[in-house]
């Protein structure tokens, strides 16, 4: 089991190197094969992370609806775990896309809920947040 978390981690890692190196189908067939054995192990929190960088690269290759939904489940697992911290990346990512497809109330609110998250536990993340939802804010008043 140790041996298939492991193997895991280290296809995460090298999905992001992918990313970087601009080869987004190899790091999504990475992140696939990573989300699989994590689903198959009964690690929420991985998957909830591959999830998490999967919907990144979906979003960097012009997919919103997928990034959206992939996006979508990590927060339902985050809650489901107990992943604040998790949540509220996944949050501010979402926000911002939810922002670009021109729901801006909704994109507020889950960066408010970010920024809540994160000042409740003292994370330094959360000056990145409101930074987000200022964003979010300037661009629903039209600036």
């Amino acid at each position: 089991m140790g041996d298939q978390r492991g193997l895991s981690a280290s296809l995460h890692q090298l999905a992001i190197i992918e990313s970087e190196q601009g080869n987004p189908t190899e790091a999504r067939r990475l992140l696939l094969r990573s989300s699989k054995i994590l689903e198959d192990l009964g690690d929420q929190r991985g998957l909830s992370a591959s999830l998490h960088q999967l919907a990144r690269i979906e979003m960097a290759q012009r997919n919103p609806t997928e990034a959206r939904r992939l996006w979508e489940r990590s927060i339902q697992i985050e809650d489901s775990v107990g992943d604040v911290a998790g949540k509220a990346a996944t949050l501010c990512m979402l926000a911002q896309l939810v922002a670009v497809e021109g729901n801006r109330e909704e994109a507020i609110s889950m960066a408010e809920e970010a920024v809540r998250i994160l000042e409740g536990i003292g994370s330094g993340q959360a000056a990145t947040a409101r930074g987000i939802l200022e964003s979010v804010r300037a661009a629903a008043q039209g600036r």
